[in-house]
């Protein structure tokens, strides 16, 4: 591995728990809420998708709304990352559910199809985030960050992780890292490098 610029900060999820503090968890096995109520715009292909407390804005390449989505009440979007063929969109969705507190990355079909959530936090302070498609479409990389007490003290474990969209087999790749991207020829990921949770350094690794 080598390292770079110094990355910036990571942020901070306090936002998200101040929206879902209000929120009661479901019955344990309920099924969980996923975006809904898709408003097509434009017919425009979408180029770039923005996330905010009120939901999934996506935009054309000239900037225009194409579409609308709606999020679960007391949820709260992040990181969407558009895959290669444009139809469908990857994003964290950070809520109360089954296992408490966290973040799921939920896959959304931006033609309207509906969505499914394809990684659920297992347990309290467990937080998906950032995914990254690779050029092909078939492997999504993303972040795991668990809040977990060790020899008396809270620390956290962080690493990134990839999905075979295909098998569904997950693999960790780095451990102590966190907001990943992937080089055009989807061979290596820069991210940043972390220490005791916090930002080190950019590094590279093999993806």
């Amino acid at each position: 591995m080598v390292w770079g610029a110094r990355a910036r900060s990571l942020g901070s999820l306090a936002l998200a728990a101040l929206l879902l503090g209000c929120q009661a968890p479901p019955t344990n096995g309920a099924p969980q809420p996923t975006p809904t109520g898709a408003s097509s715009l434009s017919t425009a292909p979408v180029a770039f998708v923005l996330a905010n407390p009120s939901g999934l804005v996506a935009l054309d390449a000239s900037g225009g709304v194409a579409k609308r989505f709606d999020i679960p009440a007391g949820s709260f979007p992040s990181g969407p990352a558009i895959h290669p063929d444009g139809r469908q969109l990857a994003f964290a969705l950070t809520r109360i559910g089954a296992g408490g507190f966290g973040s799921d990355i939920v896959l959304l079909d931006l033609g309207g199809g509906g969505s499914r959530t394809i990684l659920t936090h297992e347990q309290d302070n467990v937080f998906y985030a950032g995914p990254v498609f690779d050029p092909s479409g078939r492997y999504l990389y993303f972040g795991r960050r668990a809040g977990v007490v060790q020899n008396g003290a809270s620390v956290t474990d962080d690493g990134l992780e990839r999905l075979d969209l295909q098998s569904n087999v997950r693999t960790r790749i780095v451990q102590d890292a966190a907001d990943a991207t992937l080089s055009p020829d989807g061979r290596t990921l820069v991210f940043a490098h972390l220490v005791k949770g916090q930002v080190d350094t950019l590094w590279t690794a093999n993806a």
